[in-house]
């Protein structure tokens, strides 16, 4: 009872004050230039640890040198330029942009040569049929498009 009331309290999906809290944050973070997900520390948590050995090694790498960037920022007392923060803004969203339509590209992909192959199969049962009398030649053809080389 208490951990999912307590799950539901810092689910910014959820809570519609954990989300005004996450925004607010991110908008403090963006001026150091890093992410809300940079908060996540991967020596207090272990799934954290298993996800970042599981990324890409360039992108852990931007993640470290977005965390040396905001120390480096921070020991100064100044914060990232403007036209930075919106360059790496627009650069995250365009890079979760790509990979989402880079998805929808695959899917779109597979169902074109899906409906190409069932455009294919009914074109050739189309010519059998009316080519012969009997069904032996549709085994035969069927036989040849799924197992002949």
């Amino acid at each position: 009872m208490a951990s999912s009331l307590s799950r539901w309290l810092v689910d910014p999906k959820k809570n519609p004050l954990a989300a005004i809290h996450k925004k607010t944050v991110s908008s403090r973070l963006r001026r150091y230039g890093l992410r809300y997900d940079d908060l996540y520390d991967p020596k207090y948590e272990l799934d954290v640890k298993e996800a970042l050995n599981r990324l890409p090694r360039e992108i852990v790498d931007a993640r470290n040198q977005r965390l040396k960037r905001a120390i480096d920022l921070s020991m100064k007392h100044e914060y990232l330029p403007e036209d930075l923060q919106v360059w790496i803004m627009l650069a995250y969203l365009r890079r979760d942009v790509y990979s989402r339509m880079y998805i929808y590209i695959d899917l779109f992909f597979y169902l074109f040569i899906f409906i190409y192959f069932l455009i294919f199969l009914f074109g050739v049962l189309r010519f059998v049929n009316l080519n012969s009398n009997s069904n032996s030649n549709l085994g035969f053809f069927l036989f040849f498009i799924f197992l002949g080389k």
